[in-house]
């Protein structure tokens, strides 16, 4: 039986707000065209916020974003407790993405800091 992980984290956690900076961005246009064959697919757009908020957090190895999705509740509530190989991620980040994964969570973090008008501008 599920569990609701949503009761679980708190309001104020960070996988809140970054889905909350996410909810308006339209994410399937990173994505090359085409129809998937074979099984059915993970949703490709979850997996990418997944592995964005593992870029987050500094953590952009494959085999432990596969981890994070079994025993972190809030990669697993991104993704819904779906728990996807390393090799789903491999295929997103090599087959998928029209650009690099590097380059599309540089350009998401400048629009969420356009949007909340943050300087990126430094003083001395």
């Amino acid at each position: 039986m599920p569990i609701d992980l949503g009761i679980k984290i708190d309001e104020d956690d960070m996988v809140i707000s970054f889905l909350k900076a996410l909810e308006g961005v339209d994410l399937s246009k990173h994505f090359k065209k085409g129809k998937c064959r074979g099984r059915k697919e993970y949703d490709r757009c979850k997996l990418l916020k997944v592995a964005l908020f593992a870029y987050m957090l500094c953590d952009n190895d494959l085999r432990s974003m596969e981890s994070l999705c079994r025993y972190d509740i809030r990669f697993m509530y991104i993704k819904g407790e779906e728990r996807p190989s390393f090799m789903t991620f491999e295929r997103l980040l090599k087959d998928y993405l029209v650009k690099n994964i590097d380059e599309i969570f540089f350009e998401l973090s400048n629009s969420i800091g356009a949007l909340m008008k943050i300087n990126k501008e430094f003083s001395t």
